[in-house]
């Protein structure tokens, strides 16, 4: 059982996981202590226009910081 068990629940859990934020209808991703994409959802590779791929760790949030504090600008104003 040991690692090759733990490794298998691992990656099941990795691809439910993957299948859940592509799934949903808003923009997700993730960031590292360093500011730097984890994790990309196929809305926000659409909603930024740009390749996931090419986004993940990157420091490009800092580029579309401003369209972020928009959106909670608005969100605060409901």
């Amino acid at each position: 059982m040991g690692f090759r068990h733990n490794l298998l629940a691992l990656q099941i859990a990795h691809q439910r996981t993957s299948e859940i934020l592509e799934s949903i209808s808003d923009a997700f991703y993730a960031l590292d202590t360093a500011w730097r994409f984890t994790y990309i959802n196929r809305r926000a590779e659409a909603l930024w226009r740009r390749d996931r791929k090419a986004l993940l760790y990157s420091d490009y949030v800092w580029q579309i910081k401003s369209v972020l504090s928009e959106g909670e600008r608005a969100i605060q104003a409901l």
